[in-house]
């Protein structure tokens, strides 16, 4: 089956072994994806970098851990501009410290509790784990699935990305 990077244990527990050259190049891979974008004039801060799995691993390193992209000295406003969100659904912590830069970036972190695959204590592992790094904003829910999507979880991702990129503005009340 075709992978972001090799899987040495599994099912994949805390304290799993790390495929480092694998996410490496899967981050490396995002941010070819996210500098292609900006080239087409869409900022990073309306950017949402996730995935399910393997690809939640790899959103979560892209974000928090991996350094942003060196940027030309024309791109110097928009050099500090972080993405607008993060989601990992059945993925897993994959690092142990933050780039910094990032840790005021909203993360929703989905995961069924009956996966066996993606083992269910990694969500409140990581959950713990990020908000001892700094990352601020966690939203986490289980679901009662295996290692796969339920429906109240896409009902929940939909309203996540719908609140990062087109937050209500309390401003405007009547």
């Amino acid at each position: 089956m075709p992978g972001w990077f090799d899987i040495f244990d599994w099912p994949i527990g805390v304290g799993c072994k790390n495929d480092e050259d694998g996410l490496k190049k899967a981050v490396d891979s995002i941010n070819a994806c996210v500098v292609k974008l900006e080239a087409k004039g869409i900022q990073r801060n309306r950017i949402v970098v996730g995935g399910f799995s393997q690809g939640g691993a790899v959103a979560l390193r892209a974000v928090y851990q991996q350094q942003q992209h060196e940027q030309s000295s024309d791109e110097e406003s928009k050099e500090s501009l972080p993405f607008a969100a993060c989601v990992n659904l059945s993925g897993w912590l994959t690092f142990e410290e933050t780039n910094g830069m990032n840790d005021n970036v909203p993360l929703l972190w989905g995961h069924g509790s009956y996966d066996d695959k993606v083992l269910f204590d990694q969500q409140s592992y990581g959950v713990a784990k990020l908000g001892e790094m700094g990352v601020k904003s966690v939203e986490d829910s289980s679901y009662p699935v295996g290692h796969g999507a339920h429906p109240d979880e896409m009902v929940a991702f939909a309203k996540f990305l719908d609140q990062v990129l087109f937050p209500k503005d309390d401003s405007c009340k009547e």
